[in-house]
């Protein structure tokens, strides 16, 4: 018998071998592939990574299937007792693996809900930033010259005020 998730032993008439662990998989057997072991993971943001899709041998796939088996086998038994220890421990990988499935549900969703989030950060930031680079790209010299020229000119009044303020003094104030 084969040890599964939950310290079960699988049926007697089952080969399926259930490890959360990574990768665990002979890389000469025909059609063994690494990649159904693996997650991907993209960079949304310069601060935010996230890991999405499923692994093939997530712990909540391998109770379903381990869960299966054991009902199958109850249906094979010829004594209550049997049964009755078989649906259990099938019961009881199945509400576990239906638990999981849920739980990797909400993984799914929350992962969705921060891709399209940041997607609309980033599509509002490249409107708005296009927007700026049209505006620069279309404005008018003379106009611009002449707030530039505006602009100077009240930068220099807010210094020549300044340097009036700073050369005040109270013996100045006092003695005119």
């Amino acid at each position: 018998p084969v040890a599964n998730l939950n310290g079960l032993a699988a049926p007697t008439n089952t080969t399926i071998v259930a490890t959360p662990t990574l990768p665990e998989y002979d890389s000469a057997a025909p059609g063994a592939d690494a990649t159904s072991y693996t997650q991907t993971s993209v960079k949304i943001d310069d601060s935010f990574t996230i890991t999405y899709g499923i692994s093939s041998n997530d712990a909540a796939f391998q109770n379903l299937i381990l869960g299966l088996r054991w009902a199958y086998q109850a249906t094979q038994e010829t004594t209550d007792a049997a049964f009755t220890t078989d649906m259990d421990n099938a019961r009881s990988l199945l509400d576990t693996g239906i638990t999981s499935m849920r739980s990797l549900h909400g993984q799914v969703a929350s992962n969705l809900a921060q891709f399209e989030a940041t997607k609309k950060i980033q599509t509002d930031f490249l409107s708005d930033a296009l927007g700026q680079i049209d505006d620069i790209q279309n404005a008018d010299p003379a106009k611009v010259a002449t707030e530039i020229s505006f602009a100077q000119a009240q930068l220099q009044a807010s210094y020549s005020v300044t340097a009036k303020i700073a050369s005040l003094s109270l013996v100045n104030f006092l003695s005119s």
